[in-house]
């Protein structure tokens, strides 16, 4: 995949760095760090509504990505620069609900095949 030029420049001018050990979802310059370091875009994509204090409400990414033989699914917050890259590249958008109980923010059951 070609570098993401032109979504926003300062984006990936540094690069940053993301575990889901440490934060539930990331913001678009981790995507674009961890494409730029070689991994790879699946063609699905999924995206789960969350809500946020005073009834806002925001929607969460889950990437697939893959680089050599390793599998990792990227939660990215919406954003304009990640609407586009999701038209850009042509990714199909899957549409995933949290339990009614549960609001918490996880990756949705992904079957990754080879």
């Amino acid at each position: 995949m070609e570098r993401l030029r032109g979504m926003h420049e300062y984006y990936t001018n540094t690069p940053r760095h993301w575990s889901s050990h440490s934060e539930k979802y990331t913001g678009a310059d981790s995507l674009i760090s961890a494409l730029d370091d070689g991994w790879k875009l699946y063609h699905r994509v999924y995206r789960q509504e969350i809500i946020l204090s005073g009834g806002r409400y925001t929607h969460i990414y889950f990437f697939e990505l893959y680089k050599d033989q390793s599998i990792a699914t990227m939660a990215v917050m919406d954003t304009p620069i990640i609407v586009r890259l999701v038209k850009k590249y042509h990714l199909q958008l899957a549409e995933t609900t949290p339990h009614a109980e549960d609001e918490t923010v996880e990756a949705p059951a992904i079957k990754i095949r080879a």
